[in-house]
């Protein structure tokens, strides 16, 4: 079967996958909050790459064919950004405000009066709530003493790119199909000299010739998730060619080089394959909420903070004890915040049509 027949409906399984995902950077956060040094993950020493990168290149691709996919769909420009907006910021808001103003004078060194009057708290505020030039990376007298001094959030700095490439997306359809209508077929080949580009830039950094750039993975990532999409009439979702890419991975684990090039070559295929064709009892979890985004916002902070009460914590002490923090915090956002925003782009949707 092509590709195209799976994404027609909406079973899959990148609820699980990206929730898997969302707590492997939370493991792979844990080795560098607890001890200071990002090389005490076990990943690096021997691949080369944490854990944390790897789940960051499943959800950039994850993204670009499920925001591609959503685009052409809808083939309405108002309706993807309030879409996109209502499923990133109302979210990331409430989390701010509670990592500002309940963990922040909670935790500072700072006086509660210098704390709340200095500059800094609301620069961080503004920056990381917008998400237009970054995010913010410091709070007054905040994690300080830490293994990890200072950082507040370090999670928040790929949403500056997601957003980034959800725009280049956007505009570049709306260009290329909507003002000028006569050049559609720009916009695919547009999309996979993007991809291509960047994957050539990536491999070319593996191999040592140009200087590593992480927001070039991460373009190379998004838009290989969007070219899936544009290519899912011609693209066979085979057990045998899974095999196959799973058997290349696995031989090239014997060097750091070979297992970068192979993963950049081989994680689109494998990603989308498990997304999408395997089925049964794993699709149940579909029934439980879509958590990966409140464990990703939530998790840095939380174990900065548990870095604070308990400074001689190890990673597994990390893990286990932020694990029992984020996962209620990121079940609230979802009920209480994330899905009745995106509950609400339905409801104003159906109210615009019955007005009009």
């Amino acid at each position: 079967m092509k590709l195209a027949e799976y994404t027609q409906g909406r079973e899959n399984n990148f609820h699980l996958i990206r929730i898997v995902a969302a707590y492997a950077v939370l493991v792979s956060h844990s080795f560098v909050l607890a001890t200071g040094e990002a090389l005490n993950e076990p990943f690096v020493s021997s691949l080369g790459v944490t854990l944390g990168a790897i789940a960051v290149w499943v959800f950039f691709l994850a993204s670009g064919l499920l925001i591609t996919a959503s685009l052409l769909v809808k083939q309405d420009l108002n309706k993807f950004i309030s879409a996109r907006a209502l499923r990133i910021f109302p979210a990331l808001f409430v989390m701010l405000i509670l990592s500002v103003f309940v963990m922040g004078p909670t935790l500072s060194t700072a006086p509660l009066i210098t704390y709340l009057t200095d500059a800094e708290t609301y620069r961080y505020l503004a920056k990381s709530a917008t998400l237009l030039t970054g995010i913010g990376k410091t709070l007054p007298g905040l994690f300080q003493q830490n293994p990890f001094p200072g950082a507040v959030n370090g999670s928040l700095w790929t949403l500056k790119y997601e957003i980034r490439m959800y725009a280049i997306l956007a505009l570049t359809w709306f260009v290329l199909t909507k003002i000028f209508s006569g050049w559609a077929h720009l916009f695919k080949i547009a999309i996979f000299t993007t991809s291509a580009g960047a994957g050539c830039l990536h491999l070319m950094s593996c191999m040592g010739y140009v200087a590593y750039r992480q927001d070039v993975q991460l373009f190379f990532m998004f838009f290989t998730g969007a070219s899936f999409y544009l290519l899912r009439h011609h693209i066979e979702m085979s057990w045998r060619i899974f095999f196959a890419m799973a058997a290349i991975l696995a031989a090239s684990l014997m060097t750091r080089l070979w297992f970068s090039m192979a993963l950049t070559l081989t994680l689109p295929y494998l990603l989308f394959f498990l997304a999408y064709v395997p089925s049964g009892a794993i699709r149940k979890y579909n029934q439980v909420g879509d958590y990966f985004y409140g464990i990703y916002i939530y998790a840095f902070p939380i174990q900065q903070a548990v870095a604070t009460y308990w400074p001689e914590v190890s990673a597994g002490g990390m893990i286990a004890l932020s694990t029992l923090i984020v996962l209620p915090l990121a079940m609230a956002s979802w009920h209480l915040v994330e899905k009745p925003a995106m509950n609400w782009k339905f409801i104003h949707a159906k109210t615009s049509r019955l007005v009009r």
